[in-house]
């Protein structure tokens, strides 16, 4: 189980800090978003301090995701950019790295749902 658990944490993180650095630098070349998809990432951009917010989550919850350190603090920072991220690709634009990252994101919460249990009662 602790080698399940550093693939899924270490292949969340770089995908974090990749997206991150695609989000700040525009270095990977993405596929045009269908019609409904375009409108809503055009309103969001829009809004100027969206995608530097999810950047910097990105950027935070991947490191601490490398370094071992308070994973469950970057788990429940991650928790809003998994949401939206989810259900854009339900919605809006269906994704197959989209649906990979939230199954990595639930695999992690999977395995460290020890840590979040107060939270969620007994």
């Amino acid at each position: 189980m602790p080698y399940i658990e550093k693939i899924l944490r270490y292949s969340l993180a770089i995908a974090l800090i990749v997206t991150a650095g695609d989000i700040f630098f525009r270095f990977i070349e993405w596929s045009e978003p269908p019609v409904d998809a375009l409108n809503f990432l055009i309103s969001l951009t829009a809004a100027e301090f969206v995608w530097p917010s999810f950047g910097a989550m990105f950027l935070i919850s991947g490191g601490l995701l490398f370094s071992d350190r308070l994973k469950g603090l970057a788990l429940v920072l991650l928790f809003p950019a998994v949401f939206f991220v989810l259900i854009y690709s339900l919605v809006l634009d269906s994704s197959f790295p989209a649906v990979i990252f939230c199954f990595l994101y639930a695999g992690l919460i999977f395995l460290n749902f020890r840590s979040f249990r107060s939270l969620v009662g007994r």
